[in-house]
């Protein structure tokens, strides 16, 4: 099948000329291009924490997860040790702090513990992020797949109970070279959940 031809030109001295082929590298440049002109365009982010990368797109949901994520008292004098200047700040701190108990309450310190946090405004987001990449319809309002070592995270739901218990399953995931039947699973992360207050 031929392709489009162009002239070039005209009268004797004209040629005829394909179409420039867009490579991958035209591609990213024209989306670079496109996010430095226009940042306001494509808010996603990610926020570093001392043991995960929280992916987000927009500040809300970071906003939103904060006001969710109270912490008790003994997680509040934990937090005062660290300089928190923005919301990002908090939001790492809390995250930190928690998965620091959660390793505590569990007596578990893997060595190497990193993992990511997909963060969503809504459980609803969550799980259609979920049906996406599984195929699966669920109702969980927040969930680890250990496959991806991800969190999905919904920000209307990041209780402390909540966040303590999905933390649970990153500790435990990473903490074990063999990952225990999902029964123990989620009884030592109900367990973390439990006692995160303590």
């Amino acid at each position: 099948m031929p392709g489009i031809i162009l002239k070039i030109g005209s009268g004797r001295n004209s040629k005829l000329t394909e179409p420039p082929i867009i490579n991958g590298w035209s591609i990213r440049l024209v989306i670079a291009v496109i996010f430095f002109l226009f940042p306001s365009m494509i808010e996603a982010a990610e926020l570093q924490t001392r043991y995960a990368t929280i992916h987000y797109e927009h500040a809300n949901q970071l906003q939103k997860l904060n006001r969710e994520l109270v912490p008790s008292k003994n997680l509040v004098y934990l937090l005062q040790r660290h300089k928190i200047m923005t919301v990002n700040d908090e939001v790492a701190a809390k995250i930190d702090i928690i998965i620091e108990q959660v390793q505590i309450v569990l007596e578990m310190f893997p060595e190497k513990l990193r993992f990511e946090i997909m963060l969503y405004s809504t459980a609803a987001e969550a799980q259609e992020a979920l049906f996406k990449r599984y195929r699966k319809k669920v109702n969980y309002i927040s969930f680890y797949s250990r496959r991806e070592n991800i969190l999905y995270l919904s920000a209307q739901h990041g209780k402390l109970g909540v966040v303590a218990h999905e933390l649970g399953h990153v500790v435990i995931e990473h903490y074990f070279n063999r990952s225990p039947p999902v029964k123990i699973h989620e009884l030592m992360a109900q367990y973390a959940e439990r006692h995160i207050t303590d």
